[in-house]
């Protein structure tokens, strides 16, 4: 692939102290948005995070953090309600959620939430949903952390099929509905499927093979050098492979990856298009490019 064949996308500075300190409040990010727009990028990102503790999360991920970041605390502002006022604000550049976290909302309100902000982005949501990773945020708001990839299984069992406008009955282990459906739904089709994965394991390799579109990844393994890397299982021959055999196969290439892109000045941006845009960002925070 061509540089000039990338789609470039910017993280937006939702957390605390984002631009060198500062706090961007919802209207900064929203001028943020627009001015991505204007100046080519094809796509902006939300994190879903809600709070915490730089030393003891990323510790937990994998990254080792300095000891003067002990206590450090940090949180951002919602997913959602900030997707919702960029859709309203922007006309033609894609929103994505990097990744929206299923242990925060039920399944059956997400759908909801999903919806309504595909109908005030007239159809330009990329869903990207991942089972969590910090578990300071689930101890301080009260969200259980256990099995949450289990508890991300059952939820795509309810959500997805809400969002293609079917009414959902589920008794499951972690959620109940009954008669769920989007009334009104939006006209526009449901949103492109993004999964997040940290490591790449067997399970969430498979969740990825059956119900994603797209699949976003580190740079490369946690705590691990080299270049990025797809999730890997071990399909029919015994052989590795980013996905299993079987009917989802064909949606899940090496095509279709998001990979963060560092960029800290225009000289280090490969991509002209992220090098013109880079020029030209009043606030410098990381790149996406998927």
């Amino acid at each position: 692939m061509s540089p000039r064949d990338l789609k470039v996308g910017v993280l937006l500075p939702l957390w605390n102290g984002s631009l060198n300190g500062e706090t961007a409040g919802i209207a900064r990010n929203r001028a943020f948005a627009r001015h991505a727009e204007a100046a080519g990028l094809d796509s902006v990102w939300f994190t879903d995070h809600l709070y915490w503790e730089a030393y003891v999360d990323f510790r937990a991920v994998g990254l080792q953090l300095p000891e003067e970041l002990k206590g450090v605390k940090g949180g951002q502002w919602e997913c959602w309600t900030a997707a919702a006022a960029v859709a309203a604000t922007t006309s033609r550049i894609h929103l994505g959620t990097l990744v929206c976290n299923t242990t925060f909302r039920n399944p059956a309100l997400l759908a909801r939430m999903v919806d309504n902000v595909t109908e005030l982005s007239e159809g330009r949501l990329i869903l990207g949903l991942g089972a969590g990773d910090f578990i300071s945020e689930h101890q301080a708001y009260g969200f259980d952390f256990t099995r949450h990839v289990g508890r991300f299984e059952e939820s795509l069992q309810i959500l997805k099929p809400m969002l293609r406008g079917e009414t959902v009955s589920l008794q499951g282990e972690f959620h109940r509905v009954e008669d769920a459906a989007l009334l009104p739904k939006s006209a526009f089709r449901a949103p492109p499927l993004m999964i997040g994965t940290l490591k790449g394991k067997p399970r969430m390799s498979r969740l990825v093979a059956q119900h994603a579109d797209m699949v976003t990844v580190p740079s490369r393994p946690i705590a691990t050098p080299g270049p990025p890397f797809l999730p890997r299982v071990k399909n029919g021959t015994g052989t590795r492979s980013p996905c299993p055999k079987g009917p989802r196969l064909p949606s899940i290439s090496r095509r279709d990856p998001l990979v963060p892109c560092p960029v800290r000045s225009p000289s280090e941006a490969h991509c002209p298009k992220l090098r013109l845009a880079s020029r030209n960002m009043p606030m410098q925070v990381p790149s996406m490019c998927p």
